[in-house]
């Protein structure tokens, strides 16, 4: 094993690589993560970044950062940074990644650890989810805490001024992240954690504004996309650029392999048959 940080990562990426999603595999990364922290060579990364930073003229790469959180490293198996924690987010999230994480500066540091109350498929929402508390503690500088990102959500908070914490988390190992209402720790939405995703859906929606005919088999590949809320945007645009391709596309997905997909298509369809039933 090396000596700096990035090579203590690699370490950490081989064990957490030779089982993607599995958090007993990714929990043995314990050790590797107690050095990087008892050494602080986290400091040696941010220096890297500053470096980094003036050789490229200030210009923003995928390893730079927002105003709460510096990516000290990031890669097909894992990313590694550092947190800025203050004021509680609006909703609790709870998203298919494995992490650890350990204040390294600052106090006052909140962590509320809650759990779903039964098990989860994260590829089919369902709005009777929920989630209960199931521990509060108040790390001390160095304390490491994890989070199983198969049915665990973490409230990372402060009661005071800002905190800071190392953070490594796996890839995510389902299309989803669900938003819990922080009141009544019930589900509220689901959100796509591929950013690839996402945006073909925002683009979908503007396809399906402009209603341009030379979009058509554009979007007819797509109702076979691999995330079946893609598939069904597909056909919603579809609807909007020719009508009757749509209406096959639809027929299609009453045998989609996702049960939103085919709950919406039999909706849809029973939708436009009263539609037609009620002009005659």
């Amino acid at each position: 094993m090396g000596d700096g940080f990035y090579d203590l990562v690699a370490s950490a990426e081989a064990i957490i690589d030779s089982a993607p999603g599995d958090f007993d595999v990714f929990s043995r990364i314990r050790s590797i993560f107690e050095e990087i922290l008892e050494r602080r060579l986290y400091i040696q990364a941010l220096n890297d970044l500053v470096q980094r930073k003036l050789n490229e003229g200030g210009r923003l790469t995928g390893n730079m950062s927002n105003e709460r959180l510096t990516v000290l490293h990031t890669s097909p198996v894992s990313s590694w940074g550092i947190l800025t924690h203050s004021l509680p987010s609006e909703d609790l999230y709870l998203g298919p990644v494995h992490t650890m994480s350990a204040l390294i500066s600052g106090s006052n540091l909140i962590v509320d650890r809650y759990r779903s109350i039964r098990p989860l498929d994260m590829s089919v929402f369902d709005d009777g989810a929920m989630l209960e508390l199931s521990e509060q503690r108040t790390p001390d500088e160095g304390e490491i805490f994890t989070k199983n990102g198969t049915f665990e959500a973490l409230d990372v908070r402060t009661n005071g001024p800002e905190a800071m914490t190392l953070r490594v988390n796996t890839t995510n190992f389902a299309q989803f992240e669900w938003a819990f209402d922080r009141e009544t720790r019930k589900a509220k939405y689901s959100s796509a954690m591929n950013r690839i995703d996402s945006n073909l859906s925002t683009i979908l929606e503007m396809l399906a504004s402009v209603r341009s005919s030379e979009s058509v088999p554009h979007v007819a590949q797509l109702s076979r996309h691999p995330a079946h809320f893609i598939r069904w945007k597909a056909i919603q645009t579809m609807w909007n650029i020719d009508e009757t391709q749509a209406k096959d596309m639809l027929a299609d997905a009453l045998n989609d392999p996702h049960p939103h997909v085919r709950a919406a298509a039999r909706s849809t369809i029973a939708a436009h048959r009263a539609a037609l039933a009620s002009l005659q």
